[in-house]
């Protein structure tokens, strides 16, 4: 079926304002209840800002950054600024002041949107040395900021004279409520100036400047056309099972400044979903059970951890129930299994999944809710085992690949193409291969313009028409793709084995407790690992535990704590080849920090820090004996 090509992304969100009318787009939670709003008022809106923001001077291919959670404003900005053939900058909410700086100075940003006190803050801690940065809008009214700007150090830790004697600029500091109210003031004065910015804006204008998390360096720029965007958009539509459809409800959660979580918002929009916006991360568990959502967007952690929970609470049914769930997770199995592998479902499996939907299934299906239809993944290795028992039990999870660069998305799975231990098939209209070294190239309409002011490595990555992805991977005889690790991350043991660690800390993850986990193993002969424990996770597990305990310090030796934990690892040792599990491990006093350097704002491993700093530790461990983990 032909795809229907929109010129822009505003103009396809103003699409479905028409088509949808007075149905929700999204809700946000105010005090206890859930606040809807219809397309209608969501295009109203859009228009709104844009025609603001054209009354503040803005031009095409201005800047605006977006320093904010997750909220329904986040994108009426994204939007308004596309129409009017603006870019925007997302900027992630956890970014402390040095990151803001950096990515206002090389964006040259003209515009920032920000919701809290503490990121106006962060943003004016350094507004006399951004020199283009004239407007900044607060998405609350009466936000107020203290003006630490010449009194603290610069980015690179020095205090400067300059910064004492620096004159004040001339900016603007207006909230949203404001512009918005200009905006629709000036409607009429406007409309032609924003509906020909509109139609000017083509597919192949930037759209947007993603900026990377920086793990070895500083974060490069990512420059986003429309058409690219659209491009996955429009390819993966005939990827999703033909049961979803419009008003299907998700939750936007996860970071709109990475690329994965935004492009399953506008996935999102663009399917005509309403989406519910939850600023807080940590309410997620909460915000499940209270909406549950129909079709979920969430990392691998959480459906891992999920299935570790339900295992464990099998575990503590008497035999003949236990038996009887076993058994029906086997059915589930099966059923993957036919439908995935073979030419399709016996009547047998088919008959004996009805029991199983009838006793069984429901209840395991709860920790998700009563509706989830559809699971979609990205950003980690996905167990095998676990993706497979929720498709067996009737919640089938996709997963994606893909990058920055390639907007997101590379390769997807789809409902008969699920062949959990690979992340799919290209999706239509890309090409992707593995060179002789195993390194994953691509080519396509998804692909990015190039790094900002970085010529020099856009051409070092763009060689020959191929994007050069910097992942290691193999490819089977129908094509589809399994990843193995960042080429960069990837090292060699003593004995010359190969081993991707990103893929082994995700499962270490999965277990309830474990915050972080840092495996290493170059030129040795054998795995260690360093683990935190999360804060939060700890104390509760302690509590239902009736564990006493006066700090998180008094958990970390206890009896319960180190057994369960050795557990997972003893457990996830017996699903790993021998050349990946992990032998010796230790779990450190404090979690791994952005502020200790050890973590990029998006939460990555700085991988090369934490060696250095824990170099002693891991040649503890392999000095003499630790924990051993071997089953």
């Amino acid at each position: 079926m032909a795809v229907n090509l929109e010129p822009n992304i505003p103009q396809m969100i103003f699409d479905r304002v028409e088509r949808f009318g007075n149905q929700p787009a999204f809700r946000r939670k105010v005090r206890r209840n859930w606040q809807e709003t219809s397309w209608s008022h969501l295009g109203g809106w859009i228009t709104s800002v844009g025609i603001g923001l054209i009354e503040k001077g803005f031009q095409p291919e201005d800047k605006v950054a977006i320093y904010a959670a997750n909220c329904p404003e986040w994108f009426y900005i994204d939007f308004a600024v596309q129409a009017i053939g603006g870019i925007t900058c997302p900027i992630y909410k956890n970014a402390g002041p040095e990151e803001v700086f950096y990515i206002l100075e090389h964006s040259e940003a003209n515009c920032i949107f920000v919701d809290t006190e503490e990121r106006l803050s962060n943003v004016m801690r350094f507004k006399s040395r951004l020199p283009d940065l004239k407007i900044v809008i607060t998405l609350e009214e009466g936000l107020t900021y203290e003006d630490t700007s010449v009194l603290e150090e610069t980015p690179s830790g020095q205090f400067t004279p300059d910064l004492l004697d620096a004159p004040a600029l001339d900016y603007q500091l207006v909230s949203i409520k404001q512009l918005m109210e200009t905006g629709e003031e000036l409607r009429f004065v406007h409309h032609h100036e924003f509906s020909s910015r509109l139609s000017d804006t083509n597919r192949d204008a930037v759209a947007t400047v993603v900026y990377t998390s920086g793990t070895t360096g500083d974060p490069k720029g990512v420059m986003l056309t429309h058409g690219s965007i659209l491009s996955v958009l429009e390819a993966t539509a005939s990827l999703l099972p033909e049961e979803i459809g419009v008003g299907e409800e998700t939750i936007s959660y996860l970071p709109l400044s990475q690329i994965a979580p935004r492009i399953m918002d506008y996935r999102s929009f663009y399917h005509g979903f309403v989406v519910h916006f939850l600023p807080d991360e940590r309410l997620f568990q909460q915000t499940l059970r209270e909406i549950q959502p129909t079709v979920l967007y969430t990392n691998p952690f959480v459906i891992e951890r999920v299935y570790q929970q339900i295992h464990e609470k099998i575990e503590t049914f008497p035999p003949m129930t236990k038996r009887f769930f076993r058994w029906a997770e086997k059915i589930g199995r099966n059923f993957y299994e036919e439908t995935v592998y073979r030419e399709g479902v016996t009547s047998r499996t088919r008959f004996r999944r009805r029991i199983a939907e009838r006793f069984v299934y429901p209840k395991l299906r709860e920790q998700f809710g009563t509706r989830l239809k559809l699971v979609v993944t990205s950003g980690a290795p996905l167990a095998p085992e676990a993706a497979a028992f929720f498709f067996g039990i009737g919640i089938p999870v996709l997963e994606f690949y893909g990058l920055t660069e390639t907007s997101g998305i590379l390769t997807h799975t789809s409902i008969d193409s699920a062949r959990y231990g690979t992340v799919g098939l290209p999706i239509p209209g890309t090409e992707v291969i593995v060179d002789d070294s195993g390194e994953i190239l691509c080519r396509g309409p998804n692909l990015f313009r190039g790094y900002d002011k970085d010529p020099q490595t856009t051409q070092r990555v763009m060689r020959g028409g191929w994007f050069h992805t910097g992942d290691i991977g193999e490819m089977d005889e129908e094509g589809f793709l399994r990843v193995i690790g960042r080429k960069e991350e990837i090292f060699s043991c003593a004995d010359g084995t190969l081993v991707s660690p990103t893929r082994i800390e995700s499962r270490i993850r999965a277990h309830p407790l474990i915050a972080h986990a840092y495996v290493y193993g170059e030129n040795r002969p054998y795995l260690t690992a360093l683990l935190t424990l999360d804060p939060d996770a700890i104390s509760q597990f302690a509590r239902s535990e009736n564990i006493q305990f006066k700090d998180i310090y008094d958990l970390l030796d206890n009896e319960v704590i180190v057994a369960y934990i050795h557990t997972h690892i003893v457990s996830l040792n017996q699903k790993l080849p021998p050349q990946e599990r992990i032998k010796r491990y230790q779990i450190l006093p404090e979690g791994f920090s952005v502020e200790a350097g050890e973590l990029t704002s998006t939460y990555q491993l700085r991988r090369s820090v934490i060696a250095e700093r824990y170099h002693d530790l891991i040649e503890e461990m392999y000095a003499e004996d630790a924990r051993a983990a071997h089953p």
